[in-house]
């Protein structure tokens, strides 16, 4: 009898466990959805994901990433002009780097693995960049930089 109650009391617990480590509908919906992308709360899984973000860069080794994941919030005083250096390879799946607006208008800086530099418009208000995946397998590399009239600050990275 206590052996029974022990096994079933192990097998709920790793059901509860598991649970956790799946994939959502909506993380799987996310990736061509706007107005899903522009919400503020982020919704991802990661079967694995290695490195770290700061105020001014992101270095991510990721595998089977499914959602979004904001990098940063950026304050702009006034309309000026953020830069974007990065260096993105993708092995599997799709992925995407998005700036959302003040009035939360998404615009894909990068989508796919690529290399490159990128000025984009910012809109004087609160912005926000973001990676998105679907079943993505990667890393990547981005610097962002900007003027006097921009505050960067990372996000929960």
């Amino acid at each position: 009898m206590k052996k029974s109650i022990l096994i079933s009391g192990f097998l709920l617990l790793a059901g509860l466990v598991l649970s956790g480590c799946t994939v959502s509908d909506f993380q799987k919906t996310v990736y061509n959805d706007d107005a899903k992308i522009a919400k503020k709360a982020d919704s991802y899984n990661f079967k694995s994901r290695v490195g770290t973000t700061t105020s001014h860069r992101s270095e991510i080794k990721f595998g089977t990433f499914y959602g979004m994941d904001t990098l940063w919030s950026i304050d702009a005083k006034e309309q000026t002009e953020v830069t974007v250096d990065y260096d993105i390879k993708i092995e599997k799946g799709d992925f995407k780097v998005v700036l959302i607006g003040p009035d939360n208008k998404v615009i894909t800086i990068v989508d796919g693995g690529k290399t490159g530099k990128q000025g984009i418009k910012v809109q004087k208000g609160n912005s926000r960049i973001k990676i998105v995946g679907r079943d993505a397998k990667g890393n990547i590399k981005i610097d962002i930089t900007g003027d006097k009239n921009l505050k960067i600050k990372k996000l929960n990275n």
